[in-house]
C-alpha cells in the first residue's frame, strides 16, 4: 500500500513536471513566433520539443498536433529532402504507432526512410534507426516475416 502511494505520488509529480514544461514551451513559442513569425525554423524546433513533452506524457493527440504543424513550417522553410524532416516523420510515425494507428505510422516511417536514404545512403544511422521502427511497428500488427525483413 505505502508502494503504491509512492507510485502514485511520483506519477502525479511527472504529471504536474510535463504540464509545467509543456507551459513554458508554448509561451517560448508564442515570443518566437511574434518575433521572427510563423514560418521560422526555431518555431519548429520549439513544436518539436512540447510534441516530446506531450508524447512521454501520454497525450498522444496534443503530441500529434504539434508534430504536424511543426512538419508544416519545415516543409515551408527547409528543403523538400532535409533530414529535420525526416526526423520528424520518424515521431509521427512513432505518434501514430503509440494511438494505434498502423498506416499512418508506416506511411510516416516509411517517409522519413526515403529521405534518410537519399541524404546519407542504404548503409547509414538513421536509416538502421527507422527501419528498427518500421519493424517494431509491423511486429506490433503481426506481420513477423516483415518485421524481421526491416531488421
Amino acid at each position: 500500500e505505502q508502494e503504491q502511494e509512492r507510485v502514485t505520488s511520483f506519477l502525479s509529480k511527472c504529471a504536474v513536471q510535463a504540464t509545467q514544461e509543456a507551459h513554458l514551451f508554448e509561451e517560448c513559442m508564442a515570443i518566437q513566433k511574434k518575433i521572427m513569425g510563423e514560418d521560422h525554423i526555431d518555431a519548429a524546433n520549439t513544436l518539436h520539443e512540447l510534441a516530446l513533452v506531450y508524447f512521454k506524457a501520454d497525450n498522444c493527440e496534443k503530441a500529434l498536433e504539434c508534430a504536424q504543424e511543426e512538419l508544416e513550417i519545415r516543409k515551408r522553410v527547409l528543403k523538400k529532402k532535409h533530414d529535420s524532416i525526416a526526423k520528424t516523420h520518424d515521431l509521427i510515425g512513432d505518434i501514430y504507432m503509440s494511438m494505434g494507428d498502423f498506416n499512418n505510422s508506416l506511411e510516416s516511417l516509411d517517409t522519413a526512410l526515403k529521405i534518410r536514404k537519399w541524404n546519407d545512403g542504404d548503409n547509414s544511422e538513421s536509416v538502421a534507426n527507422t527501419l528498427y521502427s518500421m519493424a517494431r511497428l509491423m511486429d506490433k500488427t503481426g506481420l513477423y516475416s516483415e518485421a524481421r525483413d526491416h531488421l
